[in-house]
């Protein structure tokens, strides 16, 4: 094989360079056109991305200028839902301080049930005391004052008088003190009532003209029990007519020693109160309760209606009616249910009373009554003292002025004895000088008389 010149060799490879080189050149010229290509879609998709950021940003933009424009909308609902925290948190404040009260309250009206019955005890005491003391301390002292200058025998009766009303006083103050036996005692009799009543409650419980009249029938009871006496102390079903011309016809009207008067009225209403004691469930044992109480409630209001103390308001202060429940336990089921029930009727001017409270009320008037007769006793006394006074008075005046007509008598007989006798010229002597003289009566003059007027003028 023929050797390849050295030219030829050096341009094989020049060609290979070039190619080589070329082939180097398009590869690089492609590969930074891909370059460029991958850089302007990258460029590209940064542009849409800085676009959509923009558009979004934008979007923003406006949302935080929407929401700027509603910044004074939202501070004053800020302000608004302040002060709204505000109020609530005062209103709740005021709750609880309410429901602290409205606690207190409730305490404070278990004591008051608690002591009712002593302060009834109290408040009819008191009016005992102030009645005996207007009726019958001011009346003895003014009366003692118009007797002190009686004679010593009338002094001497004034004084037996005086003695007499200490001894009423004392046996007032015995009676007194044995009160609270014979409240015992009621209150055993109230337990054996209440315990016939509920005997009574299956028969009467269907009919309620015969509850009506079997409250009646135990008011009444009561009534004389307590030591008051019908169509005297108290009156059943007494008609009267009202300001507005209404016919009133109230169960009982108990009359007091000062012109005053109670009202007594008879619920008796077993119908709920039946079926609450017979209930065989709690649901059914609620609902008749819930019926009772309403049922209690109507009868306030209907006792309220009628202006009983309007009625009576001439015979005196008529304060409060007692609504009277023959059946002690169906009361406190009211009053258990309803707590506010006894505080409503009081605002009413009418008071729940039980037979326990009851029989102490009627106690306590029966001893007014007592008090009443024997203040009576005692203005009697002292009316009879002052008659007698007075008649003493007259006779010493007649005996007086009897007195004064003697010594006129005695005068006028002595002038005359002196012109009959012992005076000069008188008349005896005259008719002596007549009979001296020849006069011839046919009767003569007594001698004594005679002799009385011939030693005259010797003395």
């Amino acid at each position: 094989m023929p050797e390849t010149p050295p030219e030829f060799t050096t341009l094989i490879y020049l060609l290979a360079g070039i190619l080589l080189g070329g082939l180097l050149v398009g590869v690089a010229w492609k590969i930074r056109t891909n370059a460029k290509s991958q850089e302007r879609d990258a460029l590209q998709q940064e542009n849409e991305k800085l676009r959509s950021q923009s558009e979004s940003d934008g979007k923003q933009l406006a949302a935080l200028n929407e929401r700027v424009q509603q910044l004074p909308e939202l501070e004053a609902a800020l302000q608004q839902a302040n002060q709204q925290r505000e109020a609530a948190q005062r209103e709740l404040a005021g709750l609880k301080a309410r429901l602290e009260s409205e606690q207190k309250a409730a305490q404070e009206k278990g004591k008051f049930l608690e002591n009712a019955k002593t302060e009834l005890h109290t408040q009819f005491e008191n009016l005992a005391t102030k009645i005996f003391e207007d009726k019958s301390g001011k009346f003895v002292q003014k009366n003692e004052e118009q007797l002190s200058g009686l004679l010593n025998p009338l002094r001497e009766r004034m004084k037996e008088f005086q003695e007499k009303v200490e001894q009423v006083h004392a046996v007032d103050l015995r009676e007194r003190s044995s009160l609270q036996t014979e409240l015992k005692q009621l209150l055993e009799l109230n337990q054996t009532l209440s315990k016939d009543a509920r005997d009574l409650t299956s028969a009467l419980k269907g009919d309620s003209k015969q509850q009506g009249d079997w409250g009646e029938f135990v008011l009444e009871t009561f009534l004389q029990n307590a030591g008051l006496r019908k169509n005297v102390n108290y009156f059943v079903q007494e008609h009267s007519i009202s300001e507005e011309g209404e016919r009133r016809r109230p169960d009982i009207v108990v009359k007091l020693p000062n012109d005053s008067s109670i009202v007594i009225d008879c619920k008796v209403s077993l119908t709920a109160y039946e079926r609450y004691a017979s209930a065989e469930n709690e649901a059914t044992r609620e609902e008749a309760a819930s019926a009772h109480v309403q049922s209690v409630r109507r009868h306030l209001a209907s006792l309220s209606s009628k202006n009983y103390q309007g009625l009576y308001k001439e015979q005196g202060d008529l304060d409060f009616v007692l609504l009277f429940m023959p059946i002690e336990p169906a009361l406190l089921l009211a009053l258990s249910k309803d707590e506010k029930l006894f505080t409503e009727a009081y605002n009413k001017n009418i008071l729940l009373v039980n037979p326990s409270t009851l029989l102490l009320a009627l106690r306590i008037v029966a001893n007014l009554w007592r008090q009443e007769m024997q203040a009576q006793n005692v203005r009697d006394i002292a009316d009879r003292g002052a008659k007698l006074y007075d008649k003493f008075r007259g006779f010493v005046e007649d005996l007086q002025k009897v007195g004064e007509r003697l010594r006129q008598a005695d005068e006028s007989y002595q002038g005359a004895l002196g012109k009959l006798s012992t005076g000069s010229g008188n008349l005896i002597h005259q008719a002596e000088l007549l009979r001296d003289l020849g006069v011839k009566p046919k009767k003569t003059l007594p001698a004594g008389l005679v002799e009385a007027q011939n030693e005259e003028p010797q003395k």
